[in-house]
């Protein structure tokens, strides 16, 4: 329920002459924010290596599962201390926004340092491209226990299954369809194939998983997962990346300032938002920087946790699909907020510190299979 004054602001804006301006205007940025996730998250499927998540190893698995278990449990915690009268889907919820992890960001802090090639880089990208899955996989099961507003063993077990499925799946049989397709279309002159083809498969795979009762960008994500190994090779030209460059930069700013409206400034002036934003992003990092222990004693274990600390995107995508199924109110998504800015800016400092004091010879371990 809105607040008094704000309620009577939205009355008199719907009362007003211009009351269907407003609503068309707010469906029409509300619209292009969904397609603007859609596609961040396609993009970070394209990312995502099958292969090299094959070969990352027990290391990277290992730090994956700790980046998702503790973050999740320590968020719960807090949230039952500070606010020991909210829901259990609420609190599941924050648990999970905490588990992401955004492979983009940490990708480019370790190119702009020149240290994508060390062990423990090699670790953090496989162990965020898992957190990644893990995050959707805990993301889907959360949402749907959330919307049916109950939560059960049986019904976590089930939708836990359908997730998996179609995460492993999907790539299983897309990886088989699609070459077969596109060879096939090819062939048939079309132009922009390429563009064409990968945003419909997106599209198609977001339907799909929204059909399967789980979250669309579930279904964006597995299908850049899908065409990431062999789109490029089958056909000439632009990489996909490079083709949807321009509708990124159009699209994806449309959703950050979609998340930016939605953030009540009166709220950052709350002093329990304040303390839950805080809290919230100290156990996020606290939660990131134990998995880095699951390294070896031989890789820098402090960088390796340092790196899995960013949630970018991802957190906001999380709290977005939160605060549409009305799981998260506006005090929450604006310490999500504070949470996602705090990730995002230290760990560049972090990986800087850390990897500048590493010895020369981490730069030549290699990961344990």
């Amino acid at each position: 329920m809105l607040p008094a004054a704000e309620a009577a602001r939205v009355a008199a804006a719907l009362n007003s002459p211009h009351s269907l301006d407003y609503l068309s205007v707010y469906s029409f940025v509300d619209f292009l924010s969904r397609i603007a996730i859609l596609i961040l998250l396609f993009l970070v499927g394209l990312e995502t290596s099958l292969v090299e998540m094959r070969r990352v190893g027990r290391t990277a698995l290992l730090v994956a599962v700790i980046g998702v278990v503790v973050p999740m449990s320590l968020g719960m915690m807090t949230m039952k201390l500070l606010h020991a009268n909210s829901a259990l889907a609420g609190d599941l919820f924050i648990g999970g926004i905490l588990t992401a992890t955004s492979v983009g960001i940490t990708a480019r802090v370790l190119r702009d340092l020149g240290q994508e090639n060390r062990a423990e880089s090699r670790v953090i990208l496989g162990a965020a491209v898992v957190d990644d899955v893990l995050g959707l996989i805990v993301l889907a099961v959360v949402s749907a226990l959330a919307v049916a507003g109950r939560v059960n063993p049986l019904a976590i077990g089930h939708i836990t299954v359908i997730a998996a499925i179609f995460l492993a799946g999907s790539p299983g049989a897309g990886i088989w369809l699609t070459p077969k397709l596109v060879r096939g279309l090819s062939s048939a002159g079309i132009r922009d194939l390429k563009l064409l083809f990968g945003l419909g498969f997106a599209f198609l795979l977001a339907w799909l998983a929204n059909q399967a009762g789980l979250a669309t960008i579930v279904g964006a994500f597995a299908a850049g997962m899908i065409l990431n190994d062999f789109f490029d090779k089958e056909l000439q030209g632009e990489s996909l990346q490079q083709l949807l460059s321009p509708i990124e930069s159009l699209l994806v700013p449309l959703f950050f300032v979609w998340m930016g409206v939605q953030v009540k400034l009166e709220a950052l002036g709350s002093r329990a938002i304040l303390i839950s934003g805080f809290a919230l992003t100290l156990v996020a990092i606290i939660g990131k920087l134990v998995s880095g222990f699951a390294c070896p004693a031989t890789m820098n274990r402090w960088a390796a946790g340092s790196g899995m600390i960013p949630r970018g995107e991802l957190g906001l995508i999380f709290a977005g699909v939160g605060k549409g199924i009305a799981v998260i109110d506006d005090g929450l998504f604006s310490a999500i907020v504070i949470l996602v800015m705090i990730t995002t800016f230290l760990p560049p400092i972090l990986l800087r510190f850390s990897l500048g004091r590493a010895s020369p010879s981490s730069h030549h371990q290699t990961a344990r299979a």
